[in-house]
């Protein structure tokens, strides 16, 4: 038998239960993946209407973005372990309440202090995304199909930044930047509504 045929009769052999549950997962996450981008990226689209209205200097528009990198890099070690304990559907669903709550505190920033923590707490909140990912990839897929999905649910990162210029320039061109936070955090607390209640880990 070729390779082919070997990964033809592995496909054939997901009951539909399995696969539609595979499928809702892949989707779910991929839906969670670009809005933690979108939310990634606002500072940077509204970066001059920012710096203009609080009156920041480029220095500190580097210091806000380095405060979410630095808190995301140093959640990503204890997370991975808080997944194996809590699990993707509990700790995927609190990290989008916590990044989503930062990111509409991110829009009512009135001071480069108040911006900082939003950003770290955004940091924090986002950590759990990718971890949570491949938790739920290795708990649905066997180990010889595991590339297909991962490979889908990391598009979710080019996808998000890409939408983010295309929906948010026009929402803070006709509100304010503001805006672009709140939007994109109550659209993070949708996200993890529906996340909560479809997402099942295999029984």
């Amino acid at each position: 038998m070729t390779h082919r045929s070997r990964t033809t009769a592995v496909s054939d052999a997901v009951p539909p239960g399995i696969r539609r549950s595979q499928t809702l997962a892949l989707v779910l996450l991929v839906v969670c993946g670009v809005i933690n981008y979108l939310d990634r990226a606002t500072l940077a689209v509204a970066n001059e209407y920012i710096r203009a209205d609080l009156g920041l200097s480029l220095g500190q528009m580097g210091l806000l973005l380095s405060a979410f990198s630095w808190s995301y890099a140093l959640c990503q070690l204890p997370v991975g372990a808080l997944v194996d304990k809590v699990g993707p559907r509990w700790l995927l669903g609190i990290g989008l309440v916590v990044w989503s709550l930062a990111q509409a505190a991110g829009g009512l920033a009135s001071t480069f202090g108040w911006f900082v923590l939003a950003r770290i707490a955004l940091g924090i909140g986002e950590a759990p995304q990718f971890p949570a990912a491949a938790r739920v990839v290795s708990n649905w897929f066997p180990p010889r199909a595991r590339g297909t999905p991962t490979g889908i649910y990391n598009s979710a990162s080019p996808l998000g930044v890409a939408l983010a210029p295309i929906c948010l320039v026009p929402l803070i061109a006709a509100t304010s930047w503001h805006w672009a936070f709140f939007a994109t955090g109550a659209l993070g607390l949708l996200a993890a509504v529906v996340w909560i209640a479809l997402y099942r880990d295999p029984v």
